[in-house]
């Protein structure tokens, strides 16, 4: 599941009832340019798994990686073919994020995966 935090950040996160058995769980993207990363994800108390990441706003394709095998997320924000071909889940981040009263403040304009081919 990939959500927006107020404060704008991404939080990706996956329930125990789906990596029940997991010693490791990755978060499979370009994130900060056009190399892949893979970002190790924190096991929760309640046995899941979670990350955020402070990122520009724009469009981000990622998958999962659990012990080595890729997941898409069922709960993105869409998917995408990634530049292998293959579906990729799709986290959208805003241009916005939440001023102190719960409003939207504006931020610069998102930059898109596509944009920079």
């Amino acid at each position: 599941m990939v959500q927006i935090e107020p404060d704008g950040r991404l939080a990706f996160s996956l329930a125990a009832s789906e990596t029940a058995e997991a010693r490791e769980v990755l978060l499979v993207g370009a994130f900060h340019g056009w190399h892949l990363e893979r970002i190790p994800l924190e096991r929760t108390a309640e046995g899941g798994w979670t990350v955020q990441l402070d990122v520009p706003p724009g469009e981000y394709l990622y998958r999962y990686e659990v012990d080595g095998e890729a997941r898409l997320d069922a709960e993105a924000h869409g998917q995408r073919p990634g530049p292998d071909g293959r579906p990729w889940s799709r986290a959208w981040r805003p241009n916005f994020a939440w001023a102190e009263a719960g409003t939207p403040r504006s931020e610069p304009e998102p930059r898109s995966v596509a944009d920079a081919a």
